[in-house]
């Protein structure tokens, strides 16, 4: 399960790489389907974090 939890960690920091470029560029050339991409990398970012905390939180068997 660590395992998982690390690789939605690390899909959460490529979503939020990807997020703040998309952003970034949607803004300079004011092209909406790049803002738009963005937007949808931040919801990703988003549910990696909930799926790596959530695993996290799950009890190892003692």
């Amino acid at each position: 399960m660590i395992v998982i939890g690390r690789f939605a960690l690390f899909c959460a920091l490529v979503f939020s790489l990807g997020a703040v470029a998309l952003i970034a560029l949607g803004l300079r050339s004011r092209d909406r389907t790049l803002l738009r991409s963005g937007y949808l990398a931040v919801y990703g970012l988003f549910f990696a974090v909930v799926v790596a905390f959530a695993i996290g939180n799950v009890r190892r068997p003692e």
